[in-house]
């Protein structure tokens, strides 16, 4: 004869395997001796799983604030590889961005074509099989130097086919957009700037000293700093030299290698002689540099203007006829 049973089993959880075994014992009504039996069953449950990276162009993840990533003109492309992970196929993938500060992401586009869906377009039906991948493109740009650091999230979400269930995975990118920008400001030994032709300052001998200071104004550090004077119309400006001792530099010189660290100045001097009588002058000072962040050239100017009045010409030597003559030349027509 035979009986049968029933259970349920629940509570497999997803990516498992399970197993159980059913028994049965008795006696043998005629001997008195124990019999058994057994039957083990194995059942697995699909486990939706899916994964987004993102970097940028250049290959930088920068999924942390600590590695975010320089961007020298605020923008840079970005790519995504979308892949599931699980042990279950997918359906009704959706792929998106979301800006939380700082720039603009636009542009976002996948590509389904390797799998079977569409070439472009950021959702797709399925099935996304399992160990599959397809590729993401977007742009950022407008990360401004002024505001917080740039973070963006990228997200994906889908269906495990056979379960149902949700998935759904993210991917931080972080981005800054350094300063590189230097100046240079001059004024002469009295503290005039005299800039503008307008603003030329009078110089009574034609000389003065000249005072320069040189400002790393940017957020990065610089480097192969070169300062120069160039004289556009009259007079001599020598002995150009600075001091980046300061700074660990040398202590005399018109280069240094650097690095010229953010907010860091050292100051420069020469000397302006040999401004003719009657004439205006002006020279440029400039400084050049190079962006350690990204190699690029930086550079800044400021000009000086300065006069020297015209010489007060000597009284007319009149030679014989001198103030003597005169008086000797009335006597003798007084005498007559």
């Amino acid at each position: 004869d035979s009986f049968e049973c029933t259970a349920t089993l629940t509570g497999v959880e997803p990516g498992t395997t399970h197993e159980d075994v059913s028994s049965v014992a008795a006696v043998g009504a005629f001997t008195g001796n124990p019999v058994t039996d057994d039957n083990p069953y194995h059942a697995t449950r699909p486990k939706p799983l899916v994964s987004i990276v993102k970097g940028d162009a250049a290959g930088n993840a920068a999924d942390t604030e600590a590695d975010k990533v320089g961007l020298v003109d605020g923008s840079t492309g970005l790519v995504y590889e979308v892949t599931n992970t699980g042990t279950e196929a997918l359906v009704d993938v959706t792929v998106g961005d979301t800006v939380v500060a700082n720039g603009t992401v636009s542009g976002l586009s996948c590509d389904f074509s390797g799998l079977g869906g569409p070439a472009t377009g950021t959702t797709w039906a399925g099935p996304f099989a399992v160990g599959a991948s397809f590729p993401c493109t977007a742009a950022l740009s407008g990360v401004s130097a002024q505001g917080p650091t740039h973070q963006d999230v990228a997200d994906v979400a889908g269906f495990g086919a056979v379960t149902g269930i949700k998935v759904t995975d993210d991917n931080p990118y972080f981005a800054w957009t350094p300063v590189e920008t230097i100046e240079i400001v001059k004024k002469d030994d009295a503290g005039h700037d005299a800039d503008t032709p307008e603003g030329a300052v009078v110089l009574p001998d034609g000389s003065t000293g000249l005072v320069m200071t040189i400002t790393n104004t940017g957020t990065v550090d610089l480097a192969d700093v070169v300062v120069s004077d160039v004289v556009v119309t009259g007079g001599t400006v020598g002995g150009l030299s600075c001091d980046f001792s300061g700074l660990g530099g040398p202590a005399t010189g018109t280069s240094w290698a650097g690095p010229f660290a953010a907010g860091d100045s050292f100051e420069c001097t020469a000397t302006l002689t040999g401004v003719e009588p009657g004439t205006t002058q002006g020279e440029v000072s400039s400084v050049t540099a190079v962006g350690a962040y990204s190699g690029k050239p930086v550079t800044d100017k400021n000009p000086y203007h300065a006069k020297r009045p015209p010489q007060t010409p000597p009284l007319p030597h009149t030679g014989a006829f001198g103030i003597g003559s005169y008086v000797a030349l009335g006597l003798v027509l007084l005498l007559a």
